[in-house]
């Protein structure tokens, strides 16, 4: 059983497949593979309804797909989501899909246990999921991820404001959030008017009733109003196990712990700005990341003095 939830459109299906969509073209589906699995691509060619794939490539959409692994306390973990985004075509990474299916595998880590078979069963458990009930179960708005367009809004600099986008983050996560993202500076090293960090997190119950919480932590240039941020192209991700009672406080320490290990690793393009560039927006510049990295390295030398 899995707490997340997808949403079913109605409206967006029937515009998706109408006459107009499945005209016959020559495109092929364009895939955004973070699965780390050799067969995403060739498992949504073979199991996504030809009308659908069809569709998509008509309409320039692309196939997102991510898979997470964890191996703790003698049990295997694996996370597969799918969502629909907008291809790119510029090299930029493309804007987070506004809802997307995920299924949750768990098995006994023995000494047979593969992470890269743990990996494709649950990708390809959430590939089909796309495929049942009448074709699809897909997100709505999805002009929310067009690369272009969107609006911004004439803002005043201000240090003490730090933007936050992503999903699933709790309220008592989000303020534990917000105070780690203080603890690093981070509203004065970064303008938030340009950079946003991307935190996405969910909950899921285990075959004990226990809860094992998923949390990713990376770094993106601020989308404009009516934008998804477009996905980090760097980011660090975590699972915490913990009995049931209160999602919530788990929810909140695998936040906190992600966010620890992404903004302990070097402030660098080998490190936290790896492919910060990737996520740049029409019309905003990025930061100075040489800058950012001095005046991240001249605060944490005083305080590593203490």
């Amino acid at each position: 059983m899995q707490r997340s939830r997808a949403y079913l459109s109605a409206n967006l299906l029937a515009a998706l497949l109408s006459t107009a969509c499945l005209t016959a073209h020559a495109g092929k589906l364009q895939v955004v593979d973070e699965s780390y699995s050799s067969d995403f691509a060739l498992y949504l060619e073979e199991t996504l309804p030809a009308p659908l794939q069809a569709a998509l490539v008509q309409r320039g959409l692309a196939v997102w797909g991510r898979t997470e692994a964890y191996e703790l306390g003698g049990h295997g973990y694996c996370i597969g989501s799918v969502g629909i985004t907008t291809a790119t075509t510029d090299g930029r990474q493309p804007r987070a899909p506004l809802e997307h299916i995920t299924r949750f595998v768990q098995e006994v880590a023995d000494d047979q246990w593969q992470e890269t078979v743990c990996r494709a069963t649950a990708m390809r458990a959430a590939v089909e999921a796309i495929g049942e009930a009448e074709l699809a179960q897909l997100v709505d708005n999805l002009d929310q991820t067009l690369p272009g367009g969107g609006t911004r809004a004439v803002e005043p600099a201000d240090p003490k404001v730090i933007e936050i986008s992503g999903s699933g983050v709790g309220a008592k996560a989000r303020a534990a959030l917000s105070d780690a993202l203080s603890a690093y500076q981070i509203g004065k090293l970064f303008d938030y008017r340009q950079i946003t960090t991307y935190v996405d997190t969910e909950i899921f119950e285990l075959d004990n009733g226990d809860s094992a919480c998923y949390a990713r932590v990376g770094l993106t240039a601020r989308a404009p109003q009516g934008r998804q941020s477009r996905l980090p192209a760097y980011s660090t991700d975590t699972m915490f196990v913990a009995a049931p009672g209160d999602d919530e406080a788990c929810q909140r320490d695998a936040v906190l712990d992600a966010v620890g290990k992404h903004f302990s690793q070097p402030w660098t393009t080998d490190g936290i700005f790896a492919g910060l560039e990737k996520t740049r927006e029409d019309g905003l510049a990025l930061p100075d990341l040489a800058k950012v990295a001095k005046q991240h390295a001249a605060q944490a030398e005083p305080a590593a003095a203490k």
